[in-house]
This record gives structure tokens, C-alpha cells and sequence, in this order.
């Protein structure tokens, strides 16, 4: 996930937040604009690194998305970090 993290940071994301709750682990991305997300999520590089994480946490016994949920494209409604 940290080296899926750097290429994405690499390709324009800007902060990501990882949280659980008792049933899953939610796993957010931010940035600029859906368009930069766009572009990332069509590349090759993107495809080879998200087959390799689903596939990490299939073989953990993780099931996608009952017990991981990945949102990059929610509408914020309230942010106080800085």
C-alpha cells in the first residue's frame, strides 16, 4: 500500500486517510481535481499496483468492498486539518 501510495503521490494525489470501524478498513485519496485521478487510475502503472494490493488482501482474507472501501471520489463535507 506505501508504494502504491508514492505512485500516487508521484501522479498528483495530495494526502491520503486510512481508518477503520469494527467492520471494515475505509481507505481515502485526495486530489487536486477528478481529472488528474482520471488520468492516474487509466495508466499501466496504476492497474499492475491496484491488481497487487486487491490481491494482497484477498490472500489476507479481506473481501472487497464488505471489508474494504476505497473512495476517491466522495464530496468532502467538512475538513479542519490545515
Amino acid at each position: 500500500m506505501k508504494d502504491f501510495l508514492s505512485i500516487a503521490i508521484q501522479n498528483g494525489c495530495i494526502g491520503s486517510t486510512f481508518a477503520e470501524d469494527d467492520k471494515r478498513i475505509i481507505v481515502y485519496t485526495r486530489w487536486a481535481d477528478e481529472m488528474i485521478l482520471e488520468q492516474f487510475r487509466s495508466s499501466e502503472e496504476y492497474k499492475i499496483k491496484e491488481g497487487n494490493i486487491i490481491q494482497s488482501f484477498a490472500a489476507a482474507g479481506f473481501k472487497i468492498p464488505d471489508d474494504i472501501l476505497f473512495n476517491s471520489t466522495a464530496k468532502i463535507l467538512f475538513n479542519n486539518s490545515p
